[in-house]
């Protein structure tokens, strides 16, 4: 019996050795923030139907892209805002 015993340890050490060492437990999620406007926009991509992300301009059929100056691109860029803020809710 003790022959077997032996045995069954050997083979229960070496099934041991055998297996890969254990991955770190991983870490805990981030906290999310528990501000009014991070809510906020959460909500709106809840209603927008999810949608968070569109194909890179690159990608658009026809795009053409042009150099612009830091103030031109500051003239268009406000004129896209103020476009935004116009729109009804």
């Amino acid at each position: 019996m003790r022959g077997r015993a032996a045995e069954e340890v050997r083979i229960t050490r070496k099934t041991l050795l055998e297996l890969p060492d254990p991955q770190p437990p991983a870490p805990p999620a981030p906290q999310l923030p528990d501000h009014t406007a991070y809510q906020q926009i959460m909500a709106d991509f809840v209603a927008a139907d999810a949608t968070t992300a569109e194909l890179p301009v690159s990608e658009w059929e026809g795009h053409d892209p042009e150099q612009l100056t830091s103030e031109e691109f500051e003239e268009v860029w406000g004129s896209a805002r103020r476009q935004i803020a116009s729109r009804p809710s």
